[in-house]
């Protein structure tokens, strides 16, 4: 692979790793803030059914809310790392569709240009030896050759 390829894979990779980081990993800070949302969510729960008072109640109500605001913030952040993952790979397969198509033309110049060459070429040799040759190849001489097969091994 060219340095430019592994440059792309190397920044691919960072950003699967970000993304995990960021989102799936159990010590992730998304992980954690879920962890809190569910435990804040669970004693409030259990209040409820132990018959707590409605200052009690409020009170595990706004630990609910605090953890499931920062579990938003959190996931937005996620998100976001998700978005830049989404374009670097959408830019990064588009620089290589763009190469590709670009070295493709390049080739479709060069093939023309060697076909070019080589039939310039053909004309320029059949010029050249019959002007060198031609009186060798007049319809007199050609006519008188005959060509022989090569005899088969014994």
């Amino acid at each position: 692979l060219t340095s430019s390829a592994q440059t792309m894979l190397s920044k691919l990779q960072e950003f699967k790793t970000t993304f995990v980081e960021t989102y799936l990993a159990p010590e992730s800070a998304y992980q954690v803030k879920m962890q809190e949302f569910i435990t804040a969510k669970k004693a409030l729960l259990e209040e409820r059914l132990a018959g707590a008072d409605e200052q009690t109640l409020q009170l595990k109500e706004s630990l609910v809310k605090a953890a499931e605001d920062a579990l938003t913030l959190v996931k937005t952040a996620a998100q976001t790392a998700i978005s830049a993952l989404d374009i670097a790979i959408n830019t990064a397969v588009t620089a290589v569709n763009n190469s590709l198509d670009t070295i493709t033309e390049m080739i479709e110049v060069a093939d023309s240009e060697i076909q070019t060459a080589m039939n310039n070429a053909k004309v320029e040799i059949k010029a050249d030896f019959s002007s060198e040759y031609g009186a060798y190849i007049s319809v007199n001489y050609w006519n008188n050759l005959k060509p022989t097969e090569p005899e088969a091994a014994a």
